[in-house]
């Protein structure tokens, strides 16, 4: 039950980041700034493990080319190609295509034998998906080739981010949640600060001090990153790689529900049905069969 519990926080972390990474990217560019909150997370985590749980430091033989792969797909590319996505595209594409991170997932995750398919799984995939193509439908029409570049990006995020989800568990059966996700933010980070020093000068420091940029550039560290990549590293150690990606398909329900109350937008039909219908398919995607894991 506990991991159910982790599993919808993440995903509410994440769809609340929805909304304020489009305030944190008026403040300077994609790669600026995820190279910024990685690297700043990472300081901060680091420095949290060091003190207080030292015990959590030792790494096994070999980690490192996790830590790297890790870092690679999960902060360099996901991240930074999700940002340019949201800053080229918007919020409501991200959430729209970000359905396709947990067939990237199953797919990877079939490929490398860490999962096998059952029918719960299959139909709570395809129903998940129906679900937000509703909760969508009026914006999905409106897509033109103008967000052609930026949708592009986003896709190549949800497979890099599902990419992640899979390897990640090899990482995290080998390192405490707390010392991966330090130096996966460290070394994400330290890869992605080139880029962001090539880039154009685009820091705007007048509105780095402003609500809601500020309170939006905290959340970003704070809970868009730290809390939600140490609490993946914890559930990630108890769950298939599979069912934490099912969940992903409640990030679009948060943003819409935060798009409400915060930015004042009308909640709809099609956002109450889809609502329903996609929590109804991530419960029975937790359903269990004789099937188990492939060895």
């Amino acid at each position: 039950m506990i991991e159910i519990i982790v599993l919808i926080l993440i995903q509410i972390l994440f769809g609340v980041n929805f909304i304020t990474s489009k305030f944190s990217l008026m403040t300077m560019d994609p790669f600026s700034f995820s190279a910024f909150r990685f690297l700043l997370s990472g300081v901060v985590l680091g420095v949290y493990v060091m003190l207080f749980a030292k015990s959590e430091t030792k790494l096994s033989k070999g980690v490192w080319k996790l830590i790297f792969l890790n870092a690679l797909f999960g902060v360099a590319m996901g991240q930074s190609l999700f940002m340019w996505g949201i800053k080229l595209s918007g919020a409501i594409n991200a959430s729209v295509l970000a359905i396709s991170i947990p067939l990237f997932t199953l797919l990877v995750s079939y490929l490398r034998k860490q999962v096998v398919l059952n029918k719960f799984k299959i139909i709570g995939i395809i129903g998940a998906f129906i679900g937000v193509a509703f909760l969508k439908s009026e914006d999905i029409v409106k897509m033109n080739t103008q967000n052609l570049i930026g949708d592009l990006c986003l896709l190549g995020a949800c497979f890099s981010l599902g990419f992640f989800i899979s390897i990640s568990k090899d990482l995290y059966s080998q390192c405490s949640a707390k010392l991966g996700s330090s130096l996966i933010f460290l070394v994400g980070g330290a890869m992605l600060l080139p880029l962001g020093l090539l880039m154009p000068a685009s820091y705007r420091p007048d509105l780095m001090i402003e609500n809601p940029y500020l309170m939006s550039i905290i959340f970003s560290v704070i809970g868009g990153t730290l809390m939600t990549y140490f609490l993946n590293g914890w559930v990630i150690k108890r769950v298939d790689p599979v069912k934490l990606s099912l969940f992903i398909y409640l990030q679009p329900v948060v943003a819409s529900l935060m798009a409400y109350f915060y930015l004042g937008e009308s909640l709809t039909i099609y956002k109450v049905v889809a609502s329903v219908v996609i929590f109804a398919s991530v419960l029975l995607s937790l359903k269990e069969t004789s099937d188990r894991k492939a060895n």
